[in-house]
């Protein structure tokens, strides 16, 4: 990153200044500088879309990255499931794994399946969904 920098003489002395270009807070980022204020940014918009890449930067070797991307998902989600920024990555590989199990739970499967959403479904093109059959009887039922 390049950084502007203006001296200019006055009446009273010189004057200087300097002036980073502006940021684009970005989740895709490998630069802290441009994930945190994205981070910052989803926590504070309550905005959900990208659970993937906030489950992602808990891994980020940056601890800035990681202390806002799990206060974004405890924001949105009133979960830390243990994970503590601070600690070595084998400390918080639990933590993260279980993020990551989470995180499966709430993403589509194949078919537009997912797990943990109540009853099983089949998401239809136009955005509702039907009850899908599966082969055998119900659990519990006997044949």
């Amino acid at each position: 990153m390049f950084v502007v920098c203006v001296s200019a003489l006055s009446g009273s002395g010189w004057l200087s200044g300097c002036a980073a270009p502006p940021v684009e807070p970005s989740l895709q980022s490998d630069s802290a500088v441009e994930k945190v204020p994205a981070l910052i940014d989803q926590a504070d918009r309550g905005d959900d879309a990208d659970f993937r890449a906030l489950v992602g930067s808990l891994d980020d070797p940056d601890p800035a990255v990681r202390l806002y991307a799990i206060r974004a998902l405890e924001e949105l989600t009133g979960q830390t499931h243990g994970y503590r920024y601070y600690q070595r990555t084998a400390e918080r590989r639990p933590a993260v794994e279980q993020w990551k199990a989470w995180l499966a739970e709430r993403e589509p499967g194949p078919a537009g399946i997912r797990s943990g959403d109540g009853p099983l479904t089949t998401e239809i093109a136009d955005g509702t969904s039907e009850p899908t059959d599966l082969p055998g009887p119900a659990p519990g039922v006997s044949p």
